[in-house]
Protein backbone atom coordinates (compact mmCIF):
# COMPACT_ATOMS: atom_id res chain seq x y z
CA UNK A 1 0.00 0.00 0.00
CA UNK A 2 1.32 3.41 -0.91
CA UNK A 3 1.82 5.64 2.11
CA UNK A 4 1.48 9.43 1.92
CA UNK A 5 3.07 11.97 4.24
CA UNK A 6 3.23 15.75 4.30
CA UNK A 7 6.50 16.22 6.17
CA UNK A 8 8.51 19.24 5.05
CA UNK A 9 12.02 19.67 6.38
CA UNK A 10 13.42 23.07 5.46
CA UNK A 11 17.04 23.42 4.40
CA UNK A 12 17.97 19.93 5.57
CA UNK A 13 19.90 19.05 2.46
CA UNK A 14 22.79 20.95 0.93
CA UNK A 15 24.44 20.85 -2.46
CA UNK A 16 26.44 17.63 -2.64
CA UNK A 17 29.64 19.35 -3.66
CA UNK A 18 30.92 22.55 -5.13
CA UNK A 19 34.33 22.37 -6.75
CA UNK A 20 36.57 23.54 -9.57
CA UNK A 21 37.20 21.01 -12.33
CA UNK A 22 40.34 18.91 -11.95
CA UNK A 23 43.35 19.19 -14.21
CA UNK A 24 44.49 15.61 -14.85
CA UNK A 25 45.78 15.25 -18.41
CA UNK A 26 44.00 12.89 -20.81
CA UNK A 27 44.61 11.70 -24.36
CA UNK A 28 42.21 14.27 -25.83
CA UNK A 29 43.12 17.95 -25.92
CA UNK A 30 41.61 19.80 -22.94
CA UNK A 31 39.91 16.61 -21.70
CA UNK A 32 39.96 15.92 -17.98
CA UNK A 33 38.45 13.49 -15.50
CA UNK A 34 35.95 15.23 -13.22
CA UNK A 35 35.16 14.36 -9.59
CA UNK A 36 31.60 13.41 -10.65
CA UNK A 37 30.86 9.71 -10.19
CA UNK A 38 28.11 8.02 -12.19
CA UNK A 39 26.85 4.46 -12.14
CA UNK A 40 27.01 2.25 -15.22
CA UNK A 41 25.29 -1.10 -14.59
CA UNK A 42 25.91 -0.51 -10.90
CA UNK A 43 29.62 0.13 -11.41
CA UNK A 44 30.88 3.64 -10.48
CA UNK A 45 32.99 5.59 -12.97
CA UNK A 46 34.10 9.18 -13.36
CA UNK A 47 32.64 11.59 -15.89
CA UNK A 48 35.11 13.12 -18.31
CA UNK A 49 34.87 16.57 -19.81
CA UNK A 50 36.32 18.11 -22.94
CA UNK A 51 36.69 21.89 -23.05
CA UNK A 52 37.56 22.10 -19.36
CA UNK A 53 39.97 24.96 -20.07
CA UNK A 54 36.92 27.19 -20.58
CA UNK A 55 34.01 25.44 -18.83
CA UNK A 56 33.45 23.75 -15.50
CA UNK A 57 30.87 21.80 -13.56
CA UNK A 58 29.90 24.37 -10.95
CA UNK A 59 27.99 21.95 -8.74
CA UNK A 60 26.44 18.52 -8.60
CA UNK A 61 23.38 17.52 -6.56
CA UNK A 62 22.22 13.95 -6.01
CA UNK A 63 21.18 13.60 -2.32
CA UNK A 64 22.38 10.02 -2.44
CA UNK A 65 19.83 9.14 -5.10
CA UNK A 66 20.41 7.67 -8.55
CA UNK A 67 17.14 8.81 -10.12
CA UNK A 68 15.22 12.08 -10.34
CA UNK A 69 12.19 13.20 -12.26
CA UNK A 70 12.41 16.96 -12.53
CA UNK A 71 10.51 20.05 -13.63
CA UNK A 72 11.54 23.69 -13.83
CA UNK A 73 9.31 26.64 -12.97
CA UNK A 74 10.23 29.03 -15.78
CA UNK A 75 8.79 32.02 -13.93
CA UNK A 76 11.08 31.66 -10.91
CA UNK A 77 13.84 29.27 -12.02
CA UNK A 78 13.04 26.93 -9.12
CA UNK A 79 13.80 23.28 -9.83
CA UNK A 80 11.67 20.52 -8.34
CA UNK A 81 13.16 17.02 -8.26
CA UNK A 82 11.31 13.88 -7.24
CA UNK A 83 13.73 11.15 -6.18
CA UNK A 84 13.18 7.39 -6.22
CA UNK A 85 12.77 7.33 -2.44
CA UNK A 86 9.64 9.50 -2.68
CA UNK A 87 11.23 12.78 -1.55
CA UNK A 88 10.49 16.02 -3.40
CA UNK A 89 13.44 18.46 -3.47
CA UNK A 90 13.22 22.19 -4.29
CA UNK A 91 16.42 23.91 -5.47
CA UNK A 92 17.05 27.44 -6.66
CA UNK A 93 19.17 28.09 -9.81
CA UNK A 94 22.34 28.30 -7.69
CA UNK A 95 21.80 24.75 -6.42
CA UNK A 96 20.75 25.77 -2.92
CA UNK A 97 18.12 23.48 -1.39
CA UNK A 98 15.14 25.54 -0.22
CA UNK A 99 13.19 22.61 1.20
CA UNK A 100 12.48 18.93 0.76
CA UNK A 101 9.28 17.04 1.47
CA UNK A 102 8.88 13.32 2.09
CA UNK A 103 5.80 12.39 0.07
CA UNK A 104 5.91 8.82 1.30
CA UNK A 105 5.86 7.36 -2.18
CA UNK A 106 7.16 3.90 -2.91
CA UNK A 107 7.77 4.92 -6.53
CA UNK A 108 6.82 7.66 -8.96
CA UNK A 109 7.59 7.62 -12.65
CA UNK A 110 7.10 11.23 -13.58
CA UNK A 111 6.74 14.77 -12.23
CA UNK A 112 4.76 17.44 -14.07
CA UNK A 113 4.05 21.13 -13.40
CA UNK A 114 0.46 21.92 -14.30
CA UNK A 115 -0.77 25.21 -15.69
CA UNK A 116 -2.67 25.56 -12.40
CA UNK A 117 0.65 25.83 -10.53
CA UNK A 118 0.50 22.44 -8.82
CA UNK A 119 3.09 19.69 -9.11
CA UNK A 120 1.80 16.28 -10.17
CA UNK A 121 3.61 13.07 -9.23
CA UNK A 122 2.40 10.22 -11.41
CA UNK A 123 2.67 6.45 -11.53
CA UNK A 124 1.33 4.78 -14.66
CA UNK A 125 -0.04 1.23 -14.95
CA UNK A 126 0.66 0.75 -18.63
CA UNK A 127 2.18 -2.70 -18.11
CA UNK A 128 0.06 -3.72 -15.11
CA UNK A 129 -3.34 -2.69 -16.48
CA UNK A 130 -4.18 -6.22 -17.62
CA UNK A 131 -3.62 -7.42 -14.04
CA UNK A 132 -6.10 -4.89 -12.66
CA UNK A 133 -3.49 -2.66 -11.03
CA UNK A 134 -4.57 1.01 -10.75
CA UNK A 135 -2.52 4.05 -11.65
CA UNK A 136 -2.32 7.02 -9.34
CA UNK A 137 -1.67 10.77 -9.35
CA UNK A 138 -0.63 12.92 -6.40
CA UNK A 139 -0.91 16.72 -6.42
CA UNK A 140 1.56 18.83 -4.41
CA UNK A 141 1.85 22.60 -4.10
CA UNK A 142 5.09 24.54 -4.57
CA UNK A 143 5.77 24.40 -0.83
CA UNK A 144 5.81 20.60 -0.94
CA UNK A 145 2.43 20.16 0.76
CA UNK A 146 0.19 17.38 -0.52
CA UNK A 147 -3.20 18.56 -1.82
CA UNK A 148 -4.75 15.22 -2.78
CA UNK A 149 -4.04 11.79 -4.22
CA UNK A 150 -6.23 9.66 -6.49
CA UNK A 151 -6.25 6.20 -7.99
CA UNK A 152 -7.25 5.63 -11.60
CA UNK A 153 -8.85 2.23 -12.24
CA UNK A 154 -8.28 2.54 -15.98
CA UNK A 155 -5.01 2.41 -17.91
CA UNK A 156 -3.08 5.63 -17.58
CA UNK A 157 -0.09 6.73 -19.65
CA UNK A 158 2.09 9.44 -18.17
CA UNK A 159 4.60 12.10 -19.11
CA UNK A 160 4.06 13.70 -22.49
CA UNK A 161 0.51 12.34 -22.60
CA UNK A 162 -0.54 14.37 -19.57
CA UNK A 163 -1.37 18.06 -19.19
CA UNK A 164 -3.35 20.23 -16.78
CA UNK A 165 -5.40 23.35 -17.49
CA UNK A 166 -5.33 26.52 -15.40
CA UNK A 167 -8.60 25.34 -13.83
CA UNK A 168 -7.06 22.03 -12.79
CA UNK A 169 -8.67 19.79 -15.41
CA UNK A 170 -6.31 16.89 -16.13
CA UNK A 171 -6.00 15.57 -19.66
CA UNK A 172 -4.73 12.00 -19.66
CA UNK A 173 -4.68 8.93 -21.86
CA UNK A 174 -6.70 5.95 -20.62
CA UNK A 175 -8.15 2.80 -22.11
CA UNK A 176 -11.28 4.86 -22.76
CA UNK A 177 -9.43 7.30 -25.00
CA UNK A 178 -8.16 10.84 -24.55
CA UNK A 179 -9.78 11.70 -21.24
CA UNK A 180 -10.53 14.74 -19.08
CA UNK A 181 -10.71 14.24 -15.30
CA UNK A 182 -11.40 16.73 -12.54
CA UNK A 183 -9.51 16.86 -9.26
CA UNK A 184 -12.17 14.80 -7.51
CA UNK A 185 -11.28 11.95 -9.90
CA UNK A 186 -14.56 12.35 -11.75
CA UNK A 187 -14.64 11.64 -15.48
CA UNK A 188 -15.63 14.74 -17.46
CA UNK A 189 -15.38 13.20 -20.92
CA UNK A 190 -13.51 10.63 -22.96
CA UNK A 191 -12.88 10.67 -26.70
CA UNK A 192 -11.94 7.33 -28.25
CA UNK A 193 -11.81 8.76 -31.80
CA UNK A 194 -8.61 10.73 -31.19
CA UNK A 195 -6.47 7.68 -30.40
CA UNK A 196 -5.83 4.28 -31.95
CA UNK A 197 -5.03 1.38 -29.64
CA UNK A 198 -3.15 -1.83 -30.27
CA UNK A 199 -3.60 -4.73 -27.87
CA UNK A 200 -0.36 -6.61 -27.43
CA UNK A 201 1.11 -7.84 -24.16
CA UNK A 202 0.19 -4.34 -23.02
CA UNK A 203 -2.12 -1.64 -24.34
CA UNK A 204 -0.12 0.56 -26.74
CA UNK A 205 -1.32 3.67 -28.58
CA UNK A 206 -0.37 6.18 -31.25
CA UNK A 207 -0.47 9.39 -29.18
CA UNK A 208 2.87 11.18 -28.82
CA UNK A 209 1.90 14.25 -26.78
CA UNK A 210 -1.09 16.08 -25.29
CA UNK A 211 -0.82 19.88 -25.03
CA UNK A 212 -3.52 22.05 -23.48
CA UNK A 213 -3.50 25.55 -25.04
CA UNK A 214 -5.16 27.84 -22.53
CA UNK A 215 -5.58 30.89 -24.79
CA UNK A 216 -7.78 29.04 -27.31
CA UNK A 217 -9.21 26.38 -24.96
CA UNK A 218 -7.93 23.60 -27.18
CA UNK A 219 -6.24 20.27 -26.50
CA UNK A 220 -3.72 19.43 -29.23
CA UNK A 221 -3.23 15.69 -29.71
CA UNK A 222 -0.01 14.86 -31.55
CA UNK A 223 0.10 11.39 -33.04
CA UNK A 224 2.55 9.18 -34.89
CA UNK A 225 2.77 9.33 -38.70
CA UNK A 226 2.54 13.16 -38.63
CA UNK A 227 -1.12 13.28 -37.62
CA UNK A 228 -2.75 15.96 -35.46
CA UNK A 229 -6.15 16.14 -33.76
CA UNK A 230 -7.58 19.10 -31.84
CA UNK A 231 -10.23 18.68 -29.14
CA UNK A 232 -12.44 21.33 -27.55
CA UNK A 233 -12.87 21.79 -23.80
CA UNK A 234 -15.93 19.54 -24.06
CA UNK A 235 -13.93 16.79 -25.77
CA UNK A 236 -15.33 17.24 -29.28
CA UNK A 237 -13.05 17.00 -32.32
CA UNK A 238 -12.49 20.49 -33.71
CA UNK A 239 -10.31 19.36 -36.60
CA UNK A 240 -7.84 16.68 -37.60
CA UNK A 241 -5.04 16.53 -40.12
CA UNK A 242 -2.83 13.94 -41.72
CA UNK A 243 0.46 14.39 -43.57
CA UNK A 244 1.57 17.33 -41.45
CA UNK A 245 5.04 18.63 -42.33
CA UNK A 246 7.56 16.22 -40.72
CA UNK A 247 9.78 17.69 -38.03
CA UNK A 248 9.89 18.74 -34.39
CA UNK A 249 6.76 20.61 -33.26
CA UNK A 250 6.73 23.49 -30.77
CA UNK A 251 3.51 25.11 -29.50
CA UNK A 252 3.37 28.77 -28.48
CA UNK A 253 1.02 30.19 -25.86
CA UNK A 254 -1.22 31.70 -28.55
CA UNK A 255 -1.72 28.34 -30.29
CA UNK A 256 0.76 28.69 -33.13
CA UNK A 257 2.43 25.38 -33.96
CA UNK A 258 5.99 25.76 -35.25
CA UNK A 259 7.41 22.82 -37.21
CA UNK A 260 11.15 22.60 -37.91
CA UNK A 261 12.46 19.92 -40.24
CA UNK A 262 14.49 19.35 -43.36
CA UNK A 263 12.25 21.75 -45.27
CA UNK A 264 12.86 24.52 -42.79
CA UNK A 265 10.31 26.35 -40.67
CA UNK A 266 6.57 26.02 -41.26
CA UNK A 267 3.50 27.06 -39.27
CA UNK A 268 -0.05 26.02 -38.57
CA UNK A 269 -2.53 27.24 -35.97
CA UNK A 270 -4.16 24.96 -33.43
CA UNK A 271 -7.46 26.86 -33.59
CA UNK A 272 -8.30 25.49 -37.04
CA UNK A 273 -5.38 23.29 -38.11
CA UNK A 274 -4.68 25.42 -41.15
CA UNK A 275 -1.24 26.41 -42.40
CA UNK A 276 -0.02 29.95 -41.92
CA UNK A 277 2.38 31.67 -44.25
CA UNK A 278 4.03 33.60 -41.42
CA UNK A 279 4.16 33.67 -37.64
CA UNK A 280 6.15 35.62 -35.03
CA UNK A 281 9.80 34.57 -35.04
CA UNK A 282 11.23 37.17 -32.67
CA UNK A 283 13.73 35.95 -30.10
CA UNK A 284 11.33 36.18 -27.16
CA UNK A 285 8.69 34.08 -28.93
CA UNK A 286 11.21 31.44 -30.01
CA UNK A 287 12.74 31.23 -26.54
CA UNK A 288 9.39 30.91 -24.82
CA UNK A 289 8.27 28.15 -27.20
CA UNK A 290 11.59 26.35 -26.69
CA UNK A 291 12.59 26.44 -30.37
CA UNK A 292 16.35 25.85 -30.83
CA UNK A 293 17.78 28.83 -32.73
CA UNK A 294 20.95 30.88 -33.04
CA UNK A 295 19.43 34.32 -32.43
CA UNK A 296 20.11 35.35 -36.03
CA UNK A 297 17.18 33.73 -37.85
CA UNK A 298 18.55 30.20 -38.16
CA UNK A 299 17.55 26.94 -36.47
CA UNK A 300 19.05 23.72 -35.13
CA UNK A 301 17.70 20.30 -36.11
CA UNK A 302 18.59 16.64 -35.67
CA UNK A 303 19.54 15.50 -39.16
CA UNK A 304 19.97 11.82 -38.28
CA UNK A 305 20.96 9.65 -35.33
CA UNK A 306 24.54 10.94 -35.36
CA UNK A 307 24.39 14.46 -36.84
CA UNK A 308 22.82 17.81 -36.08
CA UNK A 309 22.56 20.72 -38.50
CA UNK A 310 22.01 24.43 -38.48
CA UNK A 311 19.56 25.44 -41.20
CA UNK A 312 17.96 28.65 -42.38
CA UNK A 313 14.19 29.18 -42.58
CA UNK A 314 14.00 27.33 -45.90
CA UNK A 315 15.87 24.29 -44.59
CA UNK A 316 19.10 25.13 -46.41
CA UNK A 317 22.03 23.65 -44.50
CA UNK A 318 24.49 26.15 -43.02
CA UNK A 319 26.69 23.58 -41.26
CA UNK A 320 26.48 20.06 -39.88
CA UNK A 321 28.20 18.41 -36.91
CA UNK A 322 28.76 14.71 -36.32
CA UNK A 323 29.75 13.39 -32.92
CA UNK A 324 33.40 12.41 -32.41
CA UNK A 325 34.32 8.77 -32.92
CA UNK A 326 33.96 6.47 -29.93
CA UNK A 327 30.61 7.78 -28.68
CA UNK A 328 28.01 5.21 -27.68
CA UNK A 329 24.35 5.23 -28.65
CA UNK A 330 22.65 7.79 -30.85
CA UNK A 331 21.63 11.42 -30.52
CA UNK A 332 18.89 11.52 -27.89
CA UNK A 333 15.71 13.49 -27.40
CA UNK A 334 17.30 16.65 -25.99
CA UNK A 335 18.13 19.52 -28.39
CA UNK A 336 17.98 23.07 -27.04
CA UNK A 337 19.64 26.46 -27.46
CA UNK A 338 20.57 29.03 -24.83
CA UNK A 339 20.03 32.79 -24.82
CA UNK A 340 23.44 33.28 -26.46
CA UNK A 341 22.51 31.17 -29.50
CA UNK A 342 24.63 28.15 -28.59
CA UNK A 343 23.17 24.69 -29.20
CA UNK A 344 23.19 21.88 -26.64
CA UNK A 345 22.17 18.26 -27.22
CA UNK A 346 22.58 14.80 -25.71
CA UNK A 347 23.00 11.22 -26.84
CA UNK A 348 21.62 7.98 -25.44
CA UNK A 349 25.00 7.18 -23.94
CA UNK A 350 24.45 10.06 -21.52
CA UNK A 351 27.01 12.47 -23.05
CA UNK A 352 26.23 16.20 -23.34
CA UNK A 353 27.45 18.38 -26.23
CA UNK A 354 27.53 22.16 -26.62
CA UNK A 355 28.44 24.00 -29.85
CA UNK A 356 28.66 27.69 -30.58
CA UNK A 357 26.58 29.25 -33.42
CA UNK A 358 29.40 28.42 -35.86
CA UNK A 359 29.32 24.72 -35.01
CA UNK A 360 32.54 24.78 -32.98
CA UNK A 361 32.70 22.61 -29.86
CA UNK A 362 32.39 24.52 -26.61
CA UNK A 363 32.39 21.52 -24.26
CA UNK A 364 31.46 17.85 -24.15
CA UNK A 365 30.60 15.96 -20.97
CA UNK A 366 31.63 12.38 -21.80
CA UNK A 367 29.70 9.55 -20.19
CA UNK A 368 29.51 6.85 -22.92
CA UNK A 369 27.21 4.52 -21.03
CA UNK A 370 26.54 1.25 -22.87
CA UNK A 371 22.92 1.32 -21.69
CA UNK A 372 20.11 3.70 -22.61
CA UNK A 373 20.39 7.01 -20.72
CA UNK A 374 17.82 9.78 -21.07
CA UNK A 375 19.31 13.16 -20.13
CA UNK A 376 17.11 16.19 -19.53
CA UNK A 377 18.80 19.54 -20.24
CA UNK A 378 17.73 23.15 -19.82
CA UNK A 379 19.56 26.48 -19.96
CA UNK A 380 19.55 29.56 -17.75
CA UNK A 381 19.63 33.10 -19.17
CA UNK A 382 23.07 33.63 -17.63
CA UNK A 383 24.68 30.88 -19.73
CA UNK A 384 24.46 28.11 -17.12
CA UNK A 385 23.41 24.69 -18.43
CA UNK A 386 21.55 22.24 -16.19
CA UNK A 387 21.47 18.50 -16.86
CA UNK A 388 19.80 15.61 -15.04
CA UNK A 389 20.11 11.89 -15.80
CA UNK A 390 19.82 8.53 -14.10
CA UNK A 391 22.87 7.69 -12.05
CA UNK A 392 24.22 11.23 -12.32
CA UNK A 393 21.97 13.54 -10.34
CA UNK A 394 21.76 17.18 -11.37
CA UNK A 395 24.72 19.08 -12.87
CA UNK A 396 25.24 22.80 -13.47
CA UNK A 397 27.83 23.67 -16.16
CA UNK A 398 29.03 27.20 -16.84
CA UNK A 399 31.94 29.16 -18.33
CA UNK A 400 34.92 29.27 -15.99
CA UNK A 401 35.15 32.34 -13.83
CA UNK A 402 31.53 33.33 -14.43
CA UNK A 403 29.58 34.33 -11.35
CA UNK A 404 26.66 31.99 -10.81
CA UNK A 405 23.65 34.21 -10.24
CA UNK A 406 20.41 32.93 -8.86
CA UNK A 407 18.25 34.17 -11.73
CA UNK A 408 15.37 32.44 -13.43
CA UNK A 409 16.00 29.65 -15.93
CA UNK A 410 14.45 29.24 -19.35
Amino acid sequence: MMKIHNTIVALALGVSLVFPIGTSAQSMSNEITTPITVLEDGVPKKLKMRGADRFEIKWNYNAGQGYFSEVVDEATGMMYLLSADGVLHALNPSGQVKWHSDLGLDWANHLKLGKDGLLYAQNHNLYDFKDGEPAWILAVDKAGKERWTMELPHMYSYGSTFDVSADGIMFVLTDRGVTAIDQDARLIWANDQAVTYKYDYYLSHDVVRLTWIESIQTLLVEKTDNKLVALSLSGKIKWQRENVQPGRRYVSDDGMVYIIGEKGLSFLHASDGKDRAEAPVDTETLNKAGIPHDGAGNFYIEYDEFTIEKVDRTGEKIWSYSRPEGQTGVIGLGLISDRQGNVIFTDTGGSIFSLDPNGKERFIVLRNDEGLVFTRIWAGPDGVLYASADGMGLLAISPKGKAHKGTNTK
